[in-house]
């Protein structure tokens, strides 16, 4: 039974984002899933639940250093990757570290003292727990990690028994060869809006997140569409997408037509999606399309400026229609809910093409 193991990669941001974004890739596509602050925003206090799950639910943690500490947690005077290693260490998740050789360091990416300290203290502490792999520029970044992750899995005293991974594959749906098929799509959803800016039409819902599809044929090629009735304030993608049709609604589009081309079979893209929204406080809901086959589909909804939202007790459902053209729903079972950054969090996997990832609310008050 395939398995798709869960890469935690923790590190500081500003001064490694573009080593973090190509190690992202990679990860996808090499047909790992990637998590990390990406996928929380800026990491505080606030969102600790959320990174103290997503480590929990990773098969390897890997450690990037370089020549920044990062943001301290006041309450404990650590920062938050290191404050992360401790957890995975706690846990007994997989570790891997590799930390920058400091030729291949700007002097700006450095921290001043005490701050300075602190990271060298980090960077001991590290180096007399585990084996460290140095690297110098942002490929061998990537290399190095893959390397690493296939000799864990590869390591007889490292089993992969013990990586419990997730299972993507369920022998009951059956899938053409000749299908296109979702490997992964991590979704994050943000509402923005007041009870009056919800029941105006006004509300803001963004959708940002990645996928990696691969497809049977040499070239890949991902076609959706975008659909609101309230209009579309924008799509942005990469590799950009090629907007197909386009229909216009009070001045706004409301249905928009892309699809984003690969010259391989397999396909990465990440991209962010702006709709204005009719949430409405008896019933309301968001949705989102899934045009293929997906294996697995992952969804935070941030309603911290919407709270209102969670007075209505709002539940995850997947729709699709079925060949005699009747609606079939099902509700999303694992569904969590972070009071401290009023974020949902769900999953579901072996979705049928053409589905709908649904979160509702009803309520009579």
């Amino acid at each position: 039974m395939e398995r798709k193991y869960q890469i935690f990669v923790s590190s500081t941001y500003n001064d490694l984002k573009d080593e973090r974004k190509n190690l992202q890739n990679n990860l996808f596509l090499s047909s790992y899933i990637p998590a990390g602050m990406e996928y929380f925003g800026a990491r505080n206090q606030n969102v600790w639940g959320v990174i103290q799950n997503s480590i929990e639910n990773s098969d390897i943690f890997v450690l990037v250093i370089a020549g920044r500490y990062g943001t301290i947690d006041q309450n404990c005077g650590i920062s938050y990757t290191e404050k992360e290693y401790n957890y995975a260490k706690e846990n007994n998740i997989p570790i891997l570290v590799f930390i920058r050789n400091r030729d291949f360091i700007k002097a700006t990416d450095y921290d001043d003292n005490p701050i300075r300290a602190k990271l060298e203290n980090f960077i001991n502490r590290v180096e007399n727990d585990y084996h460290v792999t140095f690297w110098n520029e942002s490929t061998d970044l990537s290399t190095q990690v893959l390397t690493a992750i296939a000799n864990l899995r590869n390591d007889r005293n490292n089993s992969e028994s013990l990586m419990r991974g997730w299972v993507r594959w369920n022998p009951q749906i059956e899938v053409q060869v000749s299908e296109q098929t979702m490997l992964y799509y991590h979704i994050d959803i943000k509402v923005r809006g007041s009870v009056y800016d919800c029941e105006r039409g006004t509300a803001v819902v963004s959708y940002t997140g990645s996928a990696l599809v691969t497809s049977p044929e040499n070239k890949c090629i991902y076609k959706d569409r975008v659909k609101t009735e309230r209009g579309i304030q924008s799509i942005k993608f990469y590799p950009s997408a090629e907007i197909v049709s386009q229909k216009e609604f009070n001045r706004n589009p409301n249905i928009t037509d892309y699809k984003i081309k690969s010259d391989t079979s397999k396909l990465f893209f990440n991209g962010e999606v702006v709709v204005n929204a009719l949430l409405q406080r008896r019933n309301g809901g968001v949705a989102l399309h899934i045009p293929y086959f997906a294996k697995y589909v992952s969804v935070t909804i941030d309603i911290s400026e919407a709270k209102f939202i969670k007075e209505y007790n709002g539940l995850p459902y997947l729709s699709f229609t079925k060949s005699d053209s009747k609606t079939e729903r099902t509700p999303v079972k694992n569904l969590q809910f972070y009071e401290n950054t009023f974020t949902y969090i769900f999953s579901a996997e072996n979705i049928p093409s053409d589905s709908n990832l649904e979160f509702e609310w009803n309520s009579e008050k």
